[in-house]
């Protein structure tokens, strides 16, 4: 044991022990289990942190040097109030993603309350607006009157839908559109979010949900894992995910599916 390395956490092969320790040694192995789980969550936690706030940061420089080059005190005031909004969007990021940490799939969910879909839609809509303007990106809420609601965490879901369409977004070409969809069905709550970008060809349709998988060939900037959240997401509330082309044969829709009886 005195050989190992402090980060080498594989089990010890109880073949290879006295009978008469193989209980200690059970429990050193769940032990050093235990441990490798929450190294990997901290390692998780430090790249999604890194990817959550990536964008809040360059437009928090973006408004930092408009205010620094303001002529006047109410173009400086203006910019410096972006900023403070800025800074308070990113301390809500890093309160999203410690509560995300907290949710682990084997201990179920926390803190659940009755959303409902189109209004989280709406929100986020408003919050990623300014940059599908930017691209002359056409957002729209399908179904803005929709009272479909899921049993879920409300800061999960938030986080799970400003990926999807954070991600539409980006990857959906200038003057193009971006929609967002709530349905039902008998067994599930539907959330779609569909663009007209390059889509994504159907071999890499299951490596997209990898942890830092990005499709070769696209500059768009990114880190690779807001689909990888998303997943995590869905499967904290026994949700599963559908990647479609949409019916004009062009960009990429995902579905969000939502069991009923857990609504």
């Amino acid at each position: 044991m005195h050989q190992r390395a402090p980060t080498y956490l594989e089990s010890v092969d109880l073949e290879s022990v006295p009978s008469e320790i193989e209980p200690l040694i059970s429990e050193l192995n769940s032990l050093f289990g235990r441990l490798q789980s929450a190294f990997e969550k901290e390692k998780r936690f430090t790249a999604d942190a890194a990817h959550e706030l990536k964008t809040p940061l360059a437009a928090l420089s973006t408004q930092t040097q408009v205010a620094l080059r303001a002529k006047t005190d109410d173009e400086k005031k203006e910019a410096l109030l972006k900023v403070l909004f800025g800074v308070r969007r990113s301390t809500h990021v890093i309160q999203q993603l410690l509560t995300l940490s907290r949710m682990e799939p084997e201990a179920g969910l926390t803190d659940t309350t009755s959303i409902n879909l189109a209004k989280q839609a709406a929100d986020v809509a408003s919050m990623l607006a300014p940059d599908a303007i930017e691209k002359n990106i056409e957002l729209e809420l399908l179904s803005p009157d929709s009272h479909a609601t899921i049993l879920g965490n409300i800061t999960a879901i938030d986080i799970l839908i400003r990926n999807l369409v954070d991600n539409a977004i980006r990857y959906s070409p200038p003057n193009s559109f971006v929609s967002i969809d709530i349905k039902e069905n008998e067994k599930h709550v539907i959330l779609s979010v569909t663009d007209n970008g390059p889509g994504i060809p159907e071999k890499l349709r299951k490596r997209v949900f990898e942890r830092f998988f990005r499709i070769v060939g696209n500059q768009t900037l990114g880190s690779g894992l807001g689909l990888s959240i998303v997943q995590q997401i869905a499967k904290l509330h026994h949700a599963h995910i559908e990647l479609h082309t949409p019916t004009s044969g062009q960009g990429a829709e995902f579905r969000v599916l939502f069991p009923k009886e857990l609504s």
